[in-house]
């Protein structure tokens, strides 16, 4: 008699619960809505007086669990996950940035107002691993590589701001 009615409660409890339970049809997708703000950063130009750095990864599934940070002049700017992408803009000046993901690779340029450089984060193999690298890819290579990642679905390129007050010594 006890055992029936535990088992008739139990039952009871989880009909009450299976109605709290959202359909996934009727869910909101997960993340942050799309940005259209964003995509239309990359088609315009910088604000006067100020240059452009575009920083992508590319989806690639065996390497899911890095998500390094990205350093520029010693200063990080953001996280390199999965498919993401984001921008900065920064003043005219000499630049360093590497991934955390492979911190002896240093990509170096200068940037002259106006200017857009694209640093892709990817795989590179080192010895008998991979590390996610920082590369200065070209203008063309980058904005089509850019447009097969789904930033307006998932919401991605999401962290505006500026970047660069110090300038590298030597340049």
């Amino acid at each position: 008699m006890r055992s029936a009615v535990l088992l008739s409660l139990l039952a009871l409890a989880a009909l009450s619960l299976a109605g709290c339970v959202t359909p996934a049809a009727e869910r909101p997708a997960a993340g942050p809505p799309p940005d259209d703000e964003l995509t239309a950063r990359l088609d315009a130009a910088p604000p006067p007086g100020l240059a452009r750095i575009v920083f992508y990864r590319q989806a690639i599934p065996f390497l899911q669990g890095l998500h390094p940070d990205l350093i520029v002049n010693g200063k990080r700017v953001g996280t390199a996950g999965m498919g993401d992408a984001f921008v900065r803009d920064a003043k005219p000046g000499g630049y360093e940035v590497f991934s955390t993901g492979d911190p002896e690779t240093v990509v170096a340029f200068t940037l002259a107002a106006g200017q857009t450089r694209y640093v892709k984060i990817g795989p590179e193999f080192h010895g008998l691993a991979f590390r996610l690298s920082a590369q200065e890819v070209p203008a063309h290579q980058a904005l089509a590589e850019l447009a097969d990642l789904d930033l307006s679905r998932r919401g991605r390129m999401t962290q505006p701001g500026t970047v660069g007050r110090r300038r590298v010594m030597g340049r």
